[in-house]
């Protein structure tokens, strides 16, 4: 990882920290006080406090402990643990970790690049609403990238990633629309409208994936801050 996207991605983390605490009403406590320690630039204390709190079960502490770790920002890069707690929080159903990972193993970064598996964790994203996921899944639907090629799909789902002003999927609409034929494309936004985010309780007090739908929004947005760029989809996200 580059020392620019790095910092792109420390960025990243502390908006979405900072979204992730104080947005959705989410318990005070470990995740607080790592917020309070990445903002004075001390990232070792902050890690010591995620790694608390991700042992305790918190899978905002596991994303944001992984985030960190495979950065490299203020503390020594891990990708081996950073892979590991980022997995942790994918699989305890939080939609920006599934997101992430799906990402990292469409760059081969951590894990063998797997273009199936890295589809799999972006509809699961997708799913939960998560804008990342669904430009990044409909881009691999489209295309064809670990997933049969579908462009109705493919449409459908950047469809709901542009609604939500996610710029990848608002720039490939155009070209995907026009791969369409009318009657594919009126069955396309009826599938659009009826899109409803599944529900998302998950295992850590007080957490609703809802909530975390528009706070992970909010922390790609805040300050032009982009996720880790995705390769092996058609362009980068």
């Amino acid at each position: 990882m580059t020392t620019a996207t790095r910092r792109v991605v420390a960025t990243a983390v502390l908006a979405t920290v900072l979204c992730l605490t104080f947005s959705s009403g989410c318990a005070r406590g470990y995740l607080t006080s790592a917020t309070r320690s990445i903002e004075k630039n001390d990232y070792q204390s902050a890690v010591t406090d995620l790694e608390l709190g991700a042992e305790n079960g918190d899978r905002r502490c596991a994303y944001l402990l992984g985030a960190i770790l495979i950065s490299g920002e203020g503390v020594d890069p891990d990708l081996v643990e950073g892979v590991r707690w980022m997995r942790e929080a994918a699989e305890a159903e939080l939609p920006i970790a599934q997101a992430y990972l799906g990402t990292l193993y469409a760059n081969g970064e951590g894990v063998e690049r797997e273009l199936t598996t890295s589809a799999e964790w972006y509809r699961k994203a997708a799913e939960y609403g998560d804008p990342l996921g669904q430009a990044a899944f409909g881009a691999a639907a489209f295309y064809g990238m670990g997933v049969p090629a579908d462009t109705v799909e493919g449409y459908v789902w950047t469809k709901l990633a542009a609604e939500q002003g996610f710029p990848k999927a608002v720039s490939n609409l155009s070209e995907m629309s026009a791969a369409l034929t009318e009657e594919e494309l009126k069955q396309a936004e009826k599938r659009v409208a009826r899109f409803h985010p599944k529900e998302n309780e998950g295992p850590d007090p007080n957490f609703s994936g809802n909530r975390s739908n528009r706070a992970s929004t909010s922390a790609r947005r805040a300050g032009n801050v982009r996720s880790p760029r995705v390769g092996g989809v058609h362009g980068s996200y």
